[in-house]
């Protein structure tokens, strides 16, 4: 694995292998959304990664397995490929990360940050977009 942070504009194509490696990810952890939601989110996603401060890509070759947007120090986007073991791991060692927003339902992300040292500090019944999925607040200690 090789990681690269891109503080430029992203071409349409990385843009197009991040997107993909956002729905995989989401299609594995996010159980409790629609297809409908999912799409809906997808279109939000290129707008987004373009919105981070610094975004950290994981790559296999020219593949990219995984990526983390970091916005000073709040993770804002933490997506691997499934088949992508450890790549986490070496992502989340690249930013001093002190915040982190969680969905309740994904238990495999707030156990991989739970193991990670952050603890809730805070919970929310709706997300960002005001849907009935509860968000926990997150923060290293």
């Amino acid at each position: 694995m090789r990681e690269e942070s891109i503080i430029k504009t992203l071409t349409p194509e990385l843009t197009d292998q991040l997107v993909t490696v956002w729905e995989k990810a989401v299609h594995t952890t996010h159980h409790f959304l629609s297809e409908e939601e999912i799409a809906n989110i997808k279109t939000y996603v290129p707008e987004a990664l373009n919105g981070m401060e610094k975004l950290y890509i994981a790559f296999d070759g020219e593949q990219v397995t995984g990526f983390m947007g970091v916005n000073e120090d709040k993770l804002e986007m933490f997506f691997v490929y499934p088949s992508g073991q450890g790549v986490g791991t070496q992502l989340m060692q690249k930013e001093n990360i002190r915040y982190v927003d969680v969905d309740e339902q994904n238990g495999d992300s707030f156990a991989f940050y739970r193991h990670r040292g952050f603890i809730v500090f805070e919970r929310s019944e709706l997300d960002e977009q005001e849907n009935p999925y509860p968000i926990l607040r997150m923060k290293r200690q």
